[in-house]
């Protein structure tokens, strides 16, 4: 059962997705609270899968139109169980706002700091700020964009970004393979929310979505 519960959240959260007017991060519904998913490389596998065909068919793809009808696919690190690890989160006390930059020159957004998520990875730690959407009444998503050591370079200069949905019991998993690219990646006709110097990561991420090829 709980094999199958990462695609599910991956489904909806795809689906979200697709239905977005402006970019990736905002959501028009809410994934839902769960407990943590075990590790499923075939289930990541299918997510992409899925969400190449849509980014392939549907009308609201962020490829552009005229490179619908040769796009291949986004570029992945295969899965791998090391960039899918536990974290503990620790929430902020005040409902502290943060205005962040975007890719558009003089355009900012509003994000509530969430709080702080730990975690190890080749035996040290790091954390990074998690955000909740400035539209999330119910505050179930957490946002986490980072960068880190292969930015710029095998992965999208601007930085990746995750949707972690809240958990009851505050012990989370941050699982890398399902980093994603924000749409400007894709097209420039979007702007997306530039990454915090706090959550620039010194090391190599090599898991998830890579630069696009096109």
């Amino acid at each position: 059962m709980k094999q199958s519960f990462i695609f599910n959240i991956l489904l909806l959260s795809i689906l979200v997705l697709m239905v977005s007017c402006s970019s990736e991060e905002e959501l028009s519904d809410k994934l839902p609270n769960a407990e943590d998913p075990n590790f499923n490389a075939s289930e990541i596998l299918k997510y992409r899968e899925y969400k190449n065909t849509n980014f392939k068919t549907s009308d609201q793809s962020p490829i552009p139109e005229a490179k619908r009808a040769t796009f291949q696919g986004l570029k992945y690190y295969n899965p791998t169980e090391d960039f899918s690890v536990p974290a503990t989160f620790v929430a902020s006390k005040t409902k502290e706002t943060s205005s962040v930059g975007t890719t558009k020159f003089g355009e900012t957004r509003t994000y509530i700091k969430a709080g702080i998520l730990s975690f190890v990875v080749n035996e040290k730690s790091y954390s990074l700020t998690a955000f909740y959407y400035s539209n999330d009444e119910n505050k179930e998503l957490l946002f986490v964009p980072f960068k880190d050591a292969t930015s710029g370079k095998l992965t999208y200069d601007v930085g990746r970004y995750l949707d972690i949905p809240v958990v009851p019991n505050g012990d989370y998993i941050i699982d890398f393979n399902l980093a994603y690219n924000p749409y400007c990646a894709y097209n420039d006709n979007y702007s997306c929310p530039l990454v915090p110097k706090e959550n620039v990561l010194p090391i190599e991420i090599n898991a998830g979505e890579k630069k696009p090829d096109f």
